[in-house]
């Protein structure tokens, strides 16, 4: 009966020593996770901020501490506002650096033989308005909305700054689909 007594407390010390030493890993292994995750955060911070800098040194935007990267191809699809307008923009089938611009704004004009060029503000565009001028705007992207600022326009009814808010409703252009 003595040795089964000693050897369970010999199994019962050496159980607890085992534990004490695992617990003692255990800490170990999560301050190491902690630095590790603390240093994965750090870096993954770092690059968001680099991707930031690198964006707004390009012109881009960003939202939050986000950067958006846009090439002309984000910009091709089909949008359209709620009043019906729509803006379509297309890859040029002539010029692959180019973008066809088409607006359309209810009751007021359409704007059919733009041709558009990335910069660093967006996609910008000169078509002809309705009394055979040309006229500048720029294209922006905020998430699904297509921004069209015109911002060289000598027509009484689009003045320098007026903005078109529309919202992407397709990546494919009608007029591709003609």
């Amino acid at each position: 009966m003595k040795k089964k007594i000693i050897v369970l407390a010999l199994a019962l010390g050496l159980s607890l020593s085992a534990c004490g030493t695992e617990s003692e890993e255990s800490k170990e292994d999560a301050i190491s996770g902690v630095a590790i995750s603390t240093e994965s955060q750090q870096a993954s911070d770092s690059a968001k901020e680099d991707t930031a800098d690198t964006a707004e040194a390009q012109g881009g935007e960003t939202a939050g501490s986000e950067a958006q990267t846009l090439s002309g191809d984000s910009f091709v699809g089909e949008y359209v506002d709620e009043d019906g307008s729509t803006l379509e923009i297309a890859p040029s089938v002539e010029d692959e650096t180019k973008y066809v611009v088409q607006i359309s704004i209810f009751r007021l004009t359409s704007l059919e033989d733009g041709v558009g060029t990335m910069t660093a503000e967006g996609l910008e565009f000169t078509a002809t308005d309705a009394n055979g001028e040309p006229i500048v705007g720029v294209v922006t992207l905020e998430g699904d909305k297509g921004i069209v600022t015109f911002t060289d326009s000598t027509w009484t009814y689009l003045e320098n700054g007026t903005k078109l808010e529309f919202t992407k409703t397709s990546d494919i252009p009608f007029l591709q689909q003609e």
